[in-house]
């Protein structure tokens, strides 16, 4: 009866040392060798998209630059962070909104994780109107071509691909119109929604949220096949923002990319993408 009793102890007290240690959130390393929660950062860059604005109009003019630089953005020298107000950013554009998703989505990535990014990190994700394509955080996620999927395979925050059956609601992505990268390029940045497809006809349709011409803020349905090349990025690590340092000021390539004409190779490579599509 004793041996019995004794069984029973040990496999309630494995029981529950197996219980515990599941319940114990997944861990990822931070660049200092930080064990960080890990976050489904998806679906917080969706929370991010339902707390912007509907509307406002759509403009590219230095007055939607300004409102985004100096209204929307602003530093908070208490928190040592920037203060956040998208009903500002009006009107906007694609780069802009999806600009300030990102950086709605790392301040709730900071509540999830309770911990803070240094306030050099906020101060260097502080957009400029100064900062032309290339230079700096909001230089580099505005410019020609894959300027964030640039960005993060450089920093290491995210992963791009460009595989379709990839994809998942809150990847970012950028969306060429024609087949044209940089110089003479015409494309939207958004963030991915999803896939519908017609019953009548079966053509599929890409489902995304950006600020859209005419109507600014607010969600939008294209057929696939006016997509000539897409590229995704999904946020993976934010805590990487902490190597800014590590880049120079100017992204030369992005920077010549006003200019300049590439091949769809010269971009994949530039981002890390070693699959092509067919």
């Amino acid at each position: 009866m004793l041996g019995f009793s004794r069984q029973v102890l040990i496999v309630l007290i494995l029981s529950f040392l197996m219980v515990s240690w599941a319940s114990v959130p997944q861990t990822q390393t931070s660049q200092r060798g930080m064990r960080l929660p890990v976050v489904d950062l998806n679906a917080l860059v969706l929370k991010a998209v339902q707390r912007m604005p509907k509307g406002g109009g759509y403009a590219t003019s230095r007055k939607a630059l300004n409102r985004l630089c100096f209204e929307a953005i602003t530093h908070d020298k208490v928190r040592q962070n920037l203060r956040l107000r998208p009903d500002r950013a009006k009107p906007s554009f694609c780069s802009s909104a999806c600009y300030m998703v990102f950086l709605l989505t790392l301040r709730q990535w900071e509540q999830a994780i309770q911990m803070r990014l240094p306030e050099d990190v906020w101060l260097y994700l502080a957009p400029s109107p100064e900062q032309h394509d290339g230079k700096g955080a909001w230089g580099r996620a505005n410019a020609n071509g894959p300027g964030l999927a640039k960005w993060a395979h450089d920093l290491g925050f995210g992963i791009n691909f460009t595989d379709l059956a990839k994809a998942k609601p809150g990847d970012f992505l950028k969306i060429f119109w024609t087949t044209e990268i940089g110089a003479r390029e015409f494309g939207h940045f958004v963030v991915f929604l999803g896939c519908t497809r017609e019953s009548a006809t079966g053509e599929t349709k890409i489902k995304f949220w950006s600020s859209n011409m005419n109507e600014g803020y607010g969600c939008k349905e294209v057929p696939l096949s006016s997509c000539k090349r897409m590229i995704f990025t999904r946020l993976t690590q934010p805590a990487r923002l902490t190597r800014w340092k590590h880049l120079p000021e100017i992204d030369t390539w992005l920077q010549s990319l006003l200019n300049k004409r590439i091949t769809e190779r010269n971009m994949l490579k530039a981002c890390g993408i070693s699959n092509r599509r067919p």
